[in-house]
């Protein structure tokens, strides 16, 4: 293996190839500039940028190359003392150096030095304050005030203050607490975000990349998307790489009902978290692992508490969870919430491994690749890898995975990286990205490295994101939902940019939602699709265009949406747009929604029966429209005879009077019925009376 370190074999950010050969997220291919930092630029090249990007009269790589080598600025700010001591302060109290607990923790004494150090000058504590105004972290929410001490940090060229201003003046608008109907400034938008993105914010690094993919504001570019999202990229991959475990990434939608009418399942956060602890502490071993996770990485709520995971994988191993005590062995390897120790974590691997665990039989190979507790036998891990990796285990392929790269078989180590992946390993996603984009094994695919890398981008921490907004709207905060949401649609979270669009279509914000909706349908989801051709069928949002919706519409039937296929079919039953009325097909589309879903079976059965009685109809009109002819003269209202294809969407602009009709019909025909029977019974009793 050449002068390989081993330590690079398995961590993933870090690929060994051979002994001139490394991997990192550093080194490019020939596709990308040599600087490895963001593109960056000021406002008044950005414009200019802008305006040629929009004329699309750049080639893609002029394009970036321009993006690339505009100026920069910088910020020099002088913060008073007592400030800086006041923040120092404020961090002590809380005990973390995670900008999120920042924002989370409600403690009154962090809060206060929080606000001392604000009101002393301090960017950061502006920021965090403003933070906690806008999004009522740990305060009463309060969102002008919040965006002034956002802004006033902004000022001070604050990133993560950047980022959201860029969100205020984007989709926003810069009103108070709502979202505007309006399409957002774009151009003021993506000014403030490269500006946090140079500024150093990672997540306004992702929101310049999800630009680059969808062309907003800029031109396309795989290339800066993917430039965009490396620094993000690698910050988790370090994480992982030290034992950290991403958190657990929330995929709530919301639907259509529950947007209009709130959130009424009454399942919140905190029922789950408490059911986990209930059943852990009366012995259930299921809930002690799973409550052991979410005090691992944090999730749900339940903040980072490692000694408090490591305690309950204690208590589940010694009740016979395998995968618990192999866990644990791991805790021992990285002292996480224990003291490290090789021997015990050897010891633990052990007892997972006898007892053919996965996770164990990996574990064991893994110490045996590090000489941990025992001497370092690379052959020996191997085999125990294989092992593992047939036993179900995603970390022996990604280990598998890494042993072929050392050999030089690009072949198989994309293999195994493809087998961890698809059990969602982020390391196999993050050298999957890599191996695309330097052509390792396979040929050099931008677009295939973006998708690997997004990937990996939507387990950092920001993905807590959706857990906030879903949270606020099950409070009925719905402003904020939609503020968190949209946070996250813009740094290309899918479930972020669905759910931001749905509340947003629920309050009226039709322009608004459509923006959302788009960058889901450019992700390929079915249901935005969907929803953005029954805005060109209605006009709401955008123009009406059928030819647009069609277009949709078949391209969400194609992935395979029940909803479309119905749309398509009232498209052709009824002649809607530039079709003529086509039972045949109708009937096919309705057929095939009824197929694909139990839950569109009726609906789907009800369009058929009205299409077979417009076909008896038609068959009949001449007949009946006589008798319906009379009985509008008698009710003494002006008749005017249709045509028998124009009859279904008469009944339906006039459905109102049709109902009064039909119901004073069936009680004439209840009356003649009843009088029938008076007059039968009474010719029975003279009968009966005559004899």
């Amino acid at each position: 293996m050449g002068r390989c370190p081993t330590i690079l074999l398995i961590i993933g950010f870090c690929i060994c190839v051979n002994e001139n050969l490394v991997i990192c997220n550093g080194d490019q291919s020939n596709d990308l500039s040599e600087n490895a930092q963001p593109p960056m630029e000021d406002s008044q090249e950005l414009q200019q940028l802008i305006k040629i990007s929009e004329a699309r009269e750049l080639a893609e790589e002029e394009a970036f190359r321009r993006l690339s080598s505009a100026g920069q600025t910088k910020w020099t700010v002088r913060v008073p003392e007592a400030a800086e001591a006041a923040w120092i302060r404020a961090r002590r109290l809380l005990d973390t150096e995670s900008d999120q607990d920042i924002m989370e923790n409600d403690d009154v004494s962090a809060i206060s030095e929080i606000q001392n150090a604000a009101s002393l000058g301090h960017p950061a504590a502006k920021r965090e304050l403003g933070l906690m105004y806008k999004y009522g972290r740990g305060v009463k929410a309060d969102f002008i005030r919040g965006r002034k001490l956002l802004e006033d940090a902004a000022g001070a060229g604050d990133g993560v203050a950047l980022r959201e201003r860029a969100l205020d003046v984007g989709v926003f608008a810069g009103q108070p607490g709502t979202a505007s109907n309006a399409l957002p400034n774009d151009i003021s938008a993506l000014i403030y975000t490269n500006m946090a993105a140079r500024a150093g914010d990672i997540q306004a690094q992702i929101m310049m990349s999800n630009r680059f993919k969808h062309g907003l504001g800029v031109q396309r570019s795989c290339r800066a998307e993917v430039r965009y999202l490396l620094p993000a990229a690698k910050s988790i991959a370090d994480m992982v790489q030290l034992g950290l475990g991403p958190p657990l990434l929330e995929r709530r939608p919301i639907s259509k009902e529950q947007a209009v009418n709130g959130d009424t399942s009454g399942r919140r956060y905190e029922d789950l978290v408490g059911f986990y602890r209930y059943s852990a502490e009366h012995g259930d071993v299921s809930a002690m692992f799973a409550l052991s996770l979410l005090y691992l990485n944090g999730a749900y709520g339940v903040k980072a508490n490692p000694k408090e995971a490591a305690t309950l994988l204690k208590q589940a191993s010694d009740k016979g969870d395998m995968g618990a005590t192999a866990q644990l062995g791991f805790l021992y390897v990285f002292g996480r919430g224990v003291s490290a120790n090789n021997d015990t974590a050897l010891e633990l691997f052990n007892t997972a491994a006898v007892k053919n665990h996965a996770d164990g039989v990996n574990g064991r190979g893994f110490a045996k690749l590090y000489g941990i507790g025992t001497s370092v036998d690379l052959v020996e891990a191997e085999k125990l890898f294989k092992k593992a990796a047939e036993l179900g285990s995603a970390d022996a392929q990604f280990n598998l995975g890494a042993i072929s790269l050392a050999k030089n078989a690009y072949g198989m180590a994309l293999h195994h990286f493809q087998q961890a992946a698809n059990s969602g390993h982020l390391l196999a996603l993050y050298n999957l990205a890599m191996m695309h984009l330097n052509g390792f094994g396979t040929q050099r695919n931008c677009a295939i490295a973006s998708q690997f890398l997004r990937a990996v981008v939507e387990r950092g921490p920001w993905g807590n994101l959706l857990v906030e907004g879903f949270s606020n709207f099950q409070q009925g905060d719905v402003d904020t939902a939609i503020r968190v949401y949209s946070a996250a649609a813009d740094m290309g979270m899918e479930i972020g940019q669905v759910n931001a669009a749905e509340l947003l279509l629920a309050g009226g914000k039709h322009e608004a939602a459509l923006r959302m909706f788009r960058m889901a349908a450019d992700n390929g989801n079915v249901e935005a699709r969907l929803r953005i051709a029954q805005g060109h069928l209605l006009g709401q949002g955008t123009e009406e265009d059928m030819e647009a919706a069609e277009e949709l519409l078949r391209e969400a039937a194609g992935g395979r949406s029940p909803e479309a296929m119905i749309h398509l079919g009232m498209m052709h039953h009824f002649g809607w747009g530039n079709h003529d009325r086509d039972f045949v097909l109708a009937r096919r589309f309705y057929d095939q929604a009824a197929e694909i879903s139990p839950g569109t079976a009726l609906p789907s059965k009800l369009l058929v029966n009205l299409m077979q009685s417009q076909v008896w109809w038609e068959q009949k009109a001449p007949q009946i429209d006589k008798h319906v002819a009379m009985f509008w003269k008698v009710m003494g209202i002006p008749y005017q005879t249709l045509p028998a294809k124009e009859w279904p969407m008469f009944v339906v602009n006039n459905w109102d009077f049709m109902l009064m009709g039909a119901l004073a019909t069936c009680v004439l025909f209840l009356l003649e019925i009843r009088g029938r029977a008076i007059r039968e019974a009474r010719r029975q009793t003279n009968m009966n009376t005559g004899a």
